[in-house]
């Protein structure tokens, strides 16, 4: 393999860094180079596990994995920094219009090989085409229904294993008016060939292998998804309603935090209330999200976590002082956050980072800190040698109607 001059690889909190206990999600990530070996972009690939095998078995749920934990999960800055992003498309993704969730400038919409082609997905892809998005048809290999797409797509990726010498001639002189790109190159002499026939980009084991990252997960339920996603497709709730819904289920709360960090990167440090995070969403982004949980599969997540967090987070409003309804929402959200380390299986602070929260709201829930941690202490039955600032009868009622609230939430729901 060649010694590249890449630029500096993206890290994060949200990846795995060390070996831990809990839930992951995982994500592929290969780069592409430009010719003279500068990185200019990443394409992202679906991983069932921690191996270099994609694994498919539904073309479809994989895409939605592959969007859900590149927006939604991490974000792209995170992902791939300041590079481009190739995001492999199905039929289905291209038609639910879920690559209208990225950033135009920050990704290639890549056309897999065996999409079927008609007049609705023309349109659709042209639509995009004319919206900025960036376009390329992979393992290309001319055909007759391929036609239509050549007038929208500007990169054609050309497998070097699959066409011959005379082959990649061939392409590279008819279609000189696209931007080429040789995939799958994997020694010196594929390199040195495709980039004297004019090829600008280059991807393959020669360059760098694909590289699996481990997202530290939140395992969420089916039941609480299909909840919401019911109420907004058939409603038209405001932002408050939505938050309020999303504050029904932990994980839900947790995730909302994490795309809204990963769609508006600028928020982190803002946040202190669910409401904050719907509003940096937008309601129709809020509903591109909660689609793409649904598509992307379910696990088997602890209900008993989720309920005891909605009862430290309603127990906590309860004893909130007197004031705007925001401040009782900012304490809810310490009481909430505080199961998250149980959830996740994993030490709170680290559970905790990546996500967009006010410095106020962190140290009350890591340092027990102002009124926000003493409130949240008392709910958990913890003792500092501090003066309680609540009577106990205060504090067990307080506990009991959180208890009963969360009870309520699970019937409604259904679990």
């Amino acid at each position: 393999m060649v010694s590249l001059p890449v630029t500096a690889i993206p890290t994060s909190a949200t990846l795995e860094s060390a070996p831990w206990t809990g839930t992951s999600s995982f994500i592929g990530r290969q780069p592409i180079y430009d010719r003279d070996y500068h990185l200019i972009a990443y394409e992202l690939l679906f991983r069932a596990g921690d191996t270099n095998v994609a694994e498919v078995v539904d073309g479809d749920e994989a895409t939605f994995r592959v969007m859900l934990n590149a927006m939604v999960e991490m974000g792209l800055d995170q992902l791939v920094g300041a590079s481009k992003a190739f995001l492999n498309v199905t039929r289905n993704s291209v038609l639910c219009e879920f690559p209208q969730f990225f950033p135009k400038e920050r990704i290639v919409l890549e056309v897999l090989e065996d999409v079927l082609i008609d007049d609705e997905l023309v349109a659709r892809l042209r639509k995009y085409a004319e919206q900025g998005y960036a376009i390329a048809l992979d393992d290309f290999v001319f055909a007759e229904q391929w036609k239509p797409l050549l007038e929208l797509a500007t990169i054609i990726k050309l497998d070097v294993q699959v066409h011959s010498e005379a082959s990649l001639r061939e392409h590279a002189a008819r279609y000189s008016n696209h931007e080429l790109l040789a995939e799958k190159v994997e020694t010196r002499a594929q390199f040195e060939l495709c980039r004297e026939l004019g090829f600008q980009y280059f991807q393959g084991y020669y360059l760098s292998r694909p590289r699996t990252l481990a997202i530290r997960h939140v395992p969420t339920s089916q039941l609480p998804v299909l909840h919401i996603l019911s109420r907004i497709l058939t409603q038209e709730p405001t932002v408050r309603e939505v938050a309020e819904l999303v504050s029904q289920d932990l994980a839900l709360s947790v995730r909302l935090l994490r795309a809204a960090q990963a769609r508006t990167p600028r928020l982190g440090g803002r946040v202190e209330t669910i409401d904050d995070a719907v509003a940096a969403l937008g309601i129709e982004g809020v509903k591109s999200w909660v689609t793409l949980l649904s598509l992307s599969g379910f696990e088997v997540a602890s209900l008993e976590h989720s309920a005891e967090a909605l009862a430290r987070g309603r127990a906590c409003e309860l004893l909130a002082p007197r004031g705007s309804e925001t401040l009782k929402k900012r304490f809810f959200l310490v009481g909430l956050l505080s199961k998250l380390g149980d959830l996740m299986d994993m030490p709170l602070p680290v559970a905790l980072e990546g996500l967009p929260l006010t410095e106020e709201v962190t140290d009350a829930l890591l340092k027990h800190s102002a009124i926000l941690g003493e409130t949240l202490e008392a709910v958990l039955g913890r003792g500092s040698g501090r003066p309680c600032p609540f009577p106990a009868s205060e504090i067990r009622d307080a506990v009991l109607a959180g208890q009963a609230w969360a009870s309520s939430v699970r019937s409604e729901i259904g679990y």
